[in-house]
């Protein structure tokens, strides 16, 4: 993409929008880091004006769905990816439009074929449903799920492999407090999370009783 970059320039614009007077990407971090490895000052940028953070996730989650294969993806990324599909926020015609849209963007070429992509944009679905689109079992379409729930900074654990899959899955019935002091209390002691702990904590946040000091024990 760099040597293309070098010789034709960046084709494709950007998407951003405004978020507290600043610009967040949407759409084409790899061409933005590309264009700087070429060396490039300039991008082309759309700028999405009164979007919805709800909207602006689904650009991301579908961004990354063109780009890479279900299975290539982080923990975290199938677990928005799947969210998304099983929520009922997204209208059918309003997802149809941002798929559209990308599709344009992404491939100026394949202009007139927005419905290859407007397969993808679905209805809501029922756990069955979405598990038959990505090869998985309603458990773990179930579990995913359950992931989409964990504070960033426990995403973060679990994609880098701190934390185990299934332990994550317990550790999202904590309170988002909890998930931090827990991410903090590993971090100053180099604590780990297994299946047994995160039972543990699951139950005494369930009972009220996990504070900070239960906490540190538990660990």
């Amino acid at each position: 993409m760099v040597e293309s970059i070098k010789k034709h320039g960046v084709l494709v614009p950007i998407m951003v929008r405004h978020v507290d007077n600043m610009f967040e990407i949407l759409s084409g971090h790899n061409r933005l880091n590309a264009a700087k490895l070429a060396g490039l000052d300039v991008v082309p940028v759309i700028v999405l004006e009164n979007i919805s953070d709800a909207d602006a996730w689904v650009y991301v989650i579908e961004t990354n769905l063109m780009q890479r294969s279900f299975a290539d993806m982080a923990h975290s990324e199938k677990a928005a990816v799947i969210a998304m599909q099983h929520s009922k926020l997204f209208s059918q015609g309003k997802r149809n439009d941002i798929l559209a849209e990308l599709n344009r963007l992404e491939n100026p070429q394949a202009a007139g074929k927005d419905e290859t992509f407007s397969q993808v944009a679905q209805k809501s679905h029922s756990d069955r449903e979405v598990a038959e689109m990505y090869s998985l079992s309603k458990d773990t379409v179930a579990r995913y799920l359950r992931i989409n729930k964990l504070t960033p900074v426990i995403k973060t654990r679990l994609d880098n492999g701190d934390i185990a899959f299934i332990p994550a899955v317990t550790l999202s019935f904590l309170q988002e407090i909890q998930q931090q002091s827990l991410d903090k209390c590993m971090e100053l002691n180099g604590f780990k999370v297994d299946m047994k702990k995160a039972d543990v904590l699951r139950q005494f946040s369930e009972k009220g009783k996990l504070d900070d000091d239960s906490l540190y024990l538990i660990l």
